[in-house]
């Protein structure tokens, strides 16, 4: 029933205009009671909800249990129950959902039987759904303060009207929200594409829903808060939040809207509150907003300038029934409306296979019982369906009708189910046609009723930024304004320079010293700092080395397979990765991948196997970097978690932690809470609710409202402690470590080299080198023979490791230092030498650094102590140094003899690989490590696909497994049993497996592999032994396979006196004497020449 006229009243179309919808009693309610509604059985599958029917189950069986008897006749034993009850249950009910959702409905006993029998299982289970009234008036809110009313508002249709007495204070109605996610949810799509100008395109829905200006949220009430219009002159009432309902887990108003909107149900809730006396008949008034306000009156200014009339005047179809008491044959009479004719109620809404024509016949005691005909005599869609006149009888009262299937859908639309002759005027009506009734009008008003903005919960709104968020915004890399930078643009820069790279003091308390870049890093992934090899070496004798605070992953740098499972390598990786702190908040620098390139061959070369054959190592930014910034990399968590005096020292994931309550508590200071509560809350969460001690140290270091707002300014904790050096600070506090670049050097035989990267002048400090001491002397870094090596190296002999040849030491001592920077490239050059040239570099003796002068004047002892590189050599420029000349030094007379000796008497190898590991016959010989570099260079070239005494193929493990396994049966079709070398050197890395190669398609550029698996089982009573396994992949690309050397078997292992290797001198004029622990004294020669 419209209240108002589309032609005249700019709030037609702003409201329903259907009402009184009423629930009846099916039966007798007392006082008290629940009231529960009628749903679809879908509604309670599609929740795991017992339906009506379960329950119907449960009452039959109970009635069955209570009334068994004997074969006397009697009531059944106890036991004889109990027996019945529990077989029921564990035979006949199935281990389904149903079996499960209907167990807790059985009666546990034979009293819950009968219970169950008088009032059924439904009410049984609900023991609360009668509640006493002063319960409820404790516990609940009433529902019926307010009736329904037309409005004293104009325009306003209906509205809310007092039922009784209201103090202030007092909750006027409760209103449950459905919450709807998306305002688009209120937009309606027409059919009618050609004519949508017709219609307003947001459902009248909208008008009763509440929102926000900074959500696309809507909560729309679902009680006769709905009737409560707007006036802001006359407000008696206002909105609170609600309190959680009782079955809710969560309080969903501190919850995140992903959470709310997991939800099926209303979780949130409206009290209307009286804001003052509120009289019977008054009618209810809330404030919708300025903004609703404005919008409105707007509404009202442009309708008014807008109004045209129809075509057809629209009248309502409640008028229609009113006045044409003749109904036209012709449906174009009636543009706005449609017919429905009455018939009986659960009539049959079949299509007939034959057309079916009956007289008109409806019985006034169609209904046998007086309950029926109160529940369904108004019932409109029980009785009225959709008709169409075919005729007109002769006394233009009765007419032929066709009665249209009701339930429409695309392929019933418009069918004919009946015909029905003498059909009475009375019992047909008008009704609006599909989108013709007002709530359709396209000028028709439409606007959200606002949520006051102090009620509205921030992290619900758009614009809010949950902690998380900030942080991400904290941590998020800044672009750079010169991020297009090429990498010759960058070269350039760094030659042009004082220093691109710096050693000075870190930002982190008690770390030493740490790496900063000099010069602007505008985009990521720029190698900082020169390229240089990463070097192995055994762990030797029984000492921890202090080398085992510097060491990478072997698999990191391809070297894994350069020991044995037994005798594991340790790889130093000298430059930025021994140089660079950790720093687990800030990491902004990462390692890339070595160049695994042999430049020498044992069969032709010397100088094979003096130097690491993995070169070219760098790192990379991972973001911007600015002048100044430090240099962090990453050692890995377990790097600290290992170090018991470290436990303080926070993870990434602390500072992460630290971040979120930052950024949660600055959103309370935006919101205006003061500094002093800001501070005692901080206080409380650090001591009281953060355990994690790492966490407390990030936090200790906030103790004012000034400091975490400094948190923001720097973008987080971790930001906090690391402070941006001006290039004034660095250079008067730091050294320059970027003089030297690194690239293959000028001297035959010698591998890499160090060139000037910008001029020197005579006397400057080329490169300051932290040297790495060795504990243990000599000796042991000689390689063991105490350890059966499988078949890899049978007649290893105990000699040195190359790694000797970056060694600094003196005839007369013991000590061994690895220089920890580019330092490690040097090589010798001296005019004793054929056609030999003087160094331009010498060696001396920091004068700056405090613990080398400190150590020069203590014994060895006191070095060997310390854990880390602890003195510094500098290397000197001995005259001027023009830029790209190669660096050289004079590594002494003993070195330059042992180096002609060796060139002199040095022969090649005897040749290997001409037999495979099986006896075969290899079309390769003489495979040195060169050698399988080249072959990595042309992988499909299958002479080279069978493994050899001094070569294997490795495969990267796959993440997402595409193997197939076999067993150890089906591992004879290729020849290879458990005792196969393949399994041990399987033990040897996580990261790569060995192979061997099926097949390949270079055209595709993949191959088919088959990979060795050892896996460790534990079993009881025999310890452990490993389990082997084969699997076949197939499509493996071919980057992801590679040949290496045989563990033990690459040139750097040559053990037979032909590879060189000599300890590099420190001069006699700045060797400590203190140092010299290996001195023969006049006395000792004496004793021995007696």
């Amino acid at each position: 029933d419209p209240l108002l006229d589309r032609a005249a009243d700019p709030g037609a179309g702003a409201f329903t205009a259907y009402h009184n919808f009423t629930y009846l009693a099916k039966q007798d309610i007392r006082a008290g009671e629940e009231l529960f509604g009628i749903a679809q059985n879908s509604f309670f599958r599609d929740r795991n909800i017992p339906s009506n029917e379960k329950y119907g189950k449960v009452d039959k069986l109970s009635q069955f249990l209570t009334d068994m008897k004997n074969e006397e006749g009697d009531e059944v034993s106890e036991r004889t129950f109990l027996h019945a009850l529990a077989g029921f249950k564990s035979e006949f009910l199935p281990n389904t959902d149903e079996g499960d959702m209907m167990r807790p409905l059985l009666p546990r006993n034979r009293r819950e039987a009968r219970e169950i029998s008088e009032t059924g299982s439904a009410k049984f289970h609900l023991k609360n759904s009668r509640n006493r009234s002063e319960w409820l008036r404790s516990n609940g809110i009433c529902l019926d303060n307010i009736r329904e009313g037309t409005s004293t508002i104009p325009q306003a249709g209906r509205g809310a009207f007092a039922k009784r007495f209201i103090p202030k204070g007092t909750v006027v109605t409760p209103a449950p929200l459905m919450h709807i996610p998306e305002i688009e949810y209120f937009s309606f799509s027409h059919p009618e594409e050609d004519e949508t100008e017709r219609f307003n395109d947001i459902q009248l829905l909208f008008n009763y829903c509440f929102g926000h200006n900074q959500t696309s949220w809507m909560f729309c009430p679902t009680t006769a808060a709905m009737l409560i219009n707007h006036s802001s002159d006359s407000v008696n009432t206002e909105i609170h939040w609600g309190a959680d309902s009782p079955s809710s887990k969560f309080s969903y108003l501190t919850e995140t809207k992903k959470a709310l909107a997991r939800q099926n149900f209303t979780q949130l809730s409206f009290d209307f509150v009286a804001t003052k006396d509120i009289r019977p008949g008054e009618e209810i008034f809330i404030d919708y907003g300025p903004e609703w306000e404005k919008a409105w009156k707007e509404h009202v200014r442009l309708w008014q300038n807008d109004v045209q009339a129809e075509a057809e005047p629209y009248k309502p179809a409640s008028i229609m029934n009113l006045e044409v008491d003749k109904i036209s044959r012709n449906p174009d009479d009636y543009p706005h409306h449609s017919l429905v004719c009455r018939r009986k109620p659960f009539a049959s809404d079949q299509i007939p296979q034959t057309p079916v024509v009956e007289e008109y016949a409806v019985s006034d005691n169609f209904f046998e019982k007086d309950l029926l005909r109160k529940l369904y005599a108004d019932d409109r869609y029980r009785w009225w369906w959709p008709c169409k006149l075919k005729d007109i009888g002769s006394n233009s009262a009765n007419y032929t009708v066709e009665i249209y299937k009701k339930t429409i859908s695309k392929s019933t639309s418009n069918q004919v189910i009946l015909t029905i002759n003498n059909f009475p005027r009375h019992n047909i009506r008008f009704v609006d046609r599909k989108y013709t009734s007002d709530i359709h009008l396209a000028r028709g008003f439409r606007h959200k009723i606002m949520i006051p903005d102090d009620m509205f919960p921030l992290h619900w709104r758009d614009d809010y930024k949950s902690p998380k968020q900030v942080v991400k915004e904290w941590v998020e890399p800044i672009a750079h304004p010169r991020a297009n930078i090429t990498e010759k643009e960058y070269v350039d820069e760094l030659r042009k320079v004082k220093c691109g790279l710096y050693i000075a003091p870190s930002t982190i308390d008690g770390a030493g010293n740490g790496v900063y870049t000099a010069v602007d890093l505008p985009r990521a992934d720029m190698a900082i700092g020169p390229k240089i090899s990463a070097n192995f070496v055994f762990v030797a004798g029984d000492a921890p080395q202090p080398w085992a605070n510097y060491d990478w992953s072997p698999d990191q740098y391809f070297m894994e397979f350069e020991g044995t499972d037994k005798m594991p390598v340790s790889v130093l990786v000298p430059g930025i990765g021994m140089m660079s702190n950790f720093h687990p908040g800030l990491v902004n620098v990462v390692g890339r991948n070595p160049v695994v390139q042999a430049t020498l061959d044992k069969y032709k070369d010397p100088g094979a196997g003096a130097f690491s054959d993995h070169h070219s190592c760098s790192f990379v930014n991972e973001i911007p970097l600015y002048a100044g910034d430090e240099i962090f990399i990453s050692y890995g968590d377990e790097w600290f978690e290992d170090r018991s005096h470290l436990k303080h020292v926070p993870l990434e994931k602390n500072y992460l932690q630290g971040d979120l309550i930052t950024a949660f508590m600055l959103s309370l200071a935006n919101i205006k809470i003061s500094s002093s509560s800001l501070e005692s809350l901080l206080f409380l969460i650090t001591h009281e609710f953060v355990s994690d001690r790492r966490t407390k140290t990030v936090l200790s270091k906030l103790n004012s409202l000034a400091e975490i707002q400094q948190i923001r300014t720097v973008r987080g904790t971790a930001a906090a402690t690391a402070e941006r050096r001006s290039l004034e600070w660095l250079d008067e506090n730091g050294s320059c470590i970027d003089h030297i670049y690194v690239k293959e050097s000028t001297i035959p035989q010698a591998g890499k080299g160090g060139f000037a990267r910008r001029p020197l002048r005579k006397d400057d400090v080329i490169i300051p080198v932290q040297m790495l001491h060795v504990r243990g002397g000599r000796d042991v870094l000689r390689r063991r023979v105490d350890i059966a090596l499988e078949d890899s190296a049978p007649n290893i002999l105990a000699d040195k490791q190359y790694i000797y040849n970056y060694m600094y030491s003196h005839p007369e001592s013991s000590v061994l230092l690895f220089p920890v920077n580019t330092g490690v490239v040097i090589n010798h050059s001296s005019a004793r030498m054929k056609n030999g040239k003087a160094p331009n570099a010498k060696l001396k003796w920091s004068l700056t650094d405090k613990k080398t002068q400190y150590f020069l004047n203590k014994p060895l002892e006191a070095l060997m102590k310390e854990d880390y590189a602890s003195i510094v050599v500098d290397f000197v420029a001995t005259r001027d140094i023009a830029a790209d000349e190669e660096i050289t030094l004079d590594y002494g007379k003993e070195w330059e003899n042992a180096w002609n000796r060796h060139v002199e008497h040095w022969e090649p190898p005897f040749p290997t690989g001409g037999i495979g590991l099986e006896g075969e016959e290899l079309t390769i010989l003489s495979i040195s490590s060169k050698k399988i570099y080249e072959m990595n260079q042309n992988k499909f070239d299958e002479d080279t696909w069978t493994w050899s005494e001094d070569h294997f193929t490795v495969c990267d493990e796959i993440k997402d497994p595409l193997w197939r396994p076999l067993d150890t049966v089906a591992m004879t079709e290729y020849n290879v049993g458990t005792n196969h070398s393949g399994f041990e050197i399987a033990k040897m890395s996580e990261t790569r497996k060995p192979c061997m190669i099926l097949d390949g398609d270079e055209e595709e550029g993949n191959f088919d592999v088959f990979y060795f698996r050892s896996y460790e089982t534990e079993v009881e009573e025999n310890g452990s032994y490993y389990a082997y396994e084969f699997d076949v992949v197939e499509n493996l690309p071919a980057e992801s396979l590679m040949f290496v050397s045989r563990p033990l078997r690459s040139d750097q292992h040559r053990n037979d006196g032909n590879r060189f290797v000599h300890e590099i001198k420190i001069t006699d004029s700045i060797f400590p004497e203190v140092w010299k622990d290996l001195k023969i004294t006049d006395q000792q020669q004496e004793i021995g020449k007696s």
